[in-house]
């Protein structure tokens, strides 16, 4: 059996609503795929994205397309497709805005890739 190393493969900046958001992508050398490497409490998160094998690099992904699914009162969201620059793939993710005295927000992926 194989020992389960993690190498971290390329961190992506994202923007969305005047924000930037900044995920790490990690490989394991085993299956040749990449995982989107947790924050705080996650559990590693499978992709679809297939290892570059290239050497560690940080890069902006481009916003490509965006749609407000939802917008009331109390929270705004909104679906979103960034192109990768390194592989030309495509990565949906979803941003939650909540509307409160203090608001509070969330950035979260589409492992698949489009």
């Amino acid at each position: 059996m194989e020992e389960l190393n993690w190498k971290k493969e390329v961190a992506y900046t994202f923007e969305v609503a005047g924000r930037l958001f900044k995920r790490e992508f990690i490989v394991n050398g085993i299956d040749g795929k990449r995982y989107i490497k947790p924050v705080q409490n996650e559990r590693v998160a499978p992709t679809t994205h297939d290892s570059t094998g290239d050497e560690f690099k940080e890069m902006t992904a481009e916003l490509i397309a965006s749609r407000i699914s939802h917008d009331d009162q109390y929270r705004i969201e909104i679906e979103l497709i960034y192109r990768l620059p390194d592989t030309g793939n495509y990565i949906g993710a979803d941003y939650v805005e909540f509307k409160r005295a203090e608001p509070d927000f969330y950035f979260d992926f589409l492992p698949v890739k489009f």
